[in-house]
């Protein structure tokens, strides 16, 4: 039986992102054997203060880019895209890092609940930085539809290199830990860069960088604030607690959001695919193409919800235990 590309394309996604939480487990296994709880706590509530800043960086680019790449006309058109997305990304980050190092004692207080994690400031720079320009690249690989690329990206960056990293390096506290892993990240995503970074360098005219960077605005704006306010629903918990509960508490927390977040992984493999490729059939005017396969997206988004709600009904008490 012949298997249609975006099938193909999907279930190659789905089994990328499965191994990513599987490493889910592993990592937090290891970092407990490592650390014990504090260094659970420590982390994950890194973990998790970057995924509320994140947002913030990306100003909804990573949402953006993938489109407007996919349904770029020429290489010139993507080229103005992807510098007008990657200036700007890089542009609010620089701001923010600087602004962080500059008034640690500041941002510990706010985000951490107390100045005593001052010295993990650095690290976290490290970590926000690298993790920001794996998802600019990842958001690049996948408006170009390349499955293969960003999935191998993603696995290494998000699995390998931290699993790989617990398991070498047993002797380091955890500071070092999230400055190797962001040292890491960052050195692998520039790697990737390198299959596009020719492009770059190509000249484009003034008028057309600042007609891609309007569009982006305009098109990601209400994306950023929709992730915004899904960042501050999903990661603000931990924060808080951070200010009145010991940072074993807030570890766990902070992992039980992690899991509760992690059960979208089927319906967000589908997404991953299909934000880019219908991009790309809007472009082409294949517009009846997509409302003729619009049920099956409906109904596989269902069907796949209520069958993961029931096995997390079911297993979800063995899960916590491992």
């Amino acid at each position: 039986m012949k298997v249609k590309p975006i099938f193909q394309n999907i279930s190659l996604t789905l089994i990328s992102e499965t191994i990513v939480l599987i490493s889910f487990f592993c990592i937090y296994r290891l970092i407990a054997k490592n650390f014990g709880p504090e260094g659970v706590g420590e982390y994950s509530l890194v973990k998790r203060i970057i995924g509320f800043l994140q947002p913030v960086l990306l100003l909804g680019l990573n949402v953006g880019i993938p489109r407007y790449i996919a349904m770029s006309q020429d290489k010139n058109q993507r080229n103005s895209y992807i510098k007008a997305g990657g200036l700007t990304i890089t542009f609010f980050t620089f701001i923010l890092l600087i602004f962080i190092n500059l008034f640690k004692d500041h941002f510990t207080k706010i985000f951490f609940g107390t100045t005593d994690y001052t010295n993990l400031i650095l690290p976290f720079s490290f970590f926000l930085a690298s993790l920001t320009l794996h998802a600019l690249i990842y958001s690049y690989f996948r408006g170009r539809l390349l499955v293969k690329t960003f999935n191998i990206l993603q696995v290494i960056n998000l699995a390998i290199v931290p699993i790989g990293i617990l398991i070498i390096f047993k002797r380091i506290n955890i500071e070092q830990m999230i400055t190797l892993m962001g040292v890491a990240t960052f050195i692998i995503s520039f790697i990737f860069s390198l299959f596009f970074i020719k492009e770059l360098f190509i000249p484009i005219e003034r008028w057309r960088f600042t007609n891609s960077l309007k569009e982006f605005l305009h098109y990601s704006f209400t994306r950023f604030m929709a992730s915004f306010v899904y960042a501050g629903l999903l990661y603000s918990g931990p924060i808080f607690a951070a200010h009145f509960a010991s940072i074993r508490e807030v570890g766990y927390l902070s992992v039980g959001q992690s899991l509760l977040s992690t059960t979208g992984v089927v319906v967000a493999s589908i997404g991953l695919i299909l934000i880019p490729k219908v991009s790309n059939l809007i472009s082409q005017n294949r517009g009846e193409e997509i409302k003729e396969n619009l049920n099956y997206l409906i109904g596989a988004t269902i069907q796949c919800s209520i069958f993961i709600f029931f096995q997390l009904v079911i297993f979800t008490d063995t899960i916590i235990k491992y």
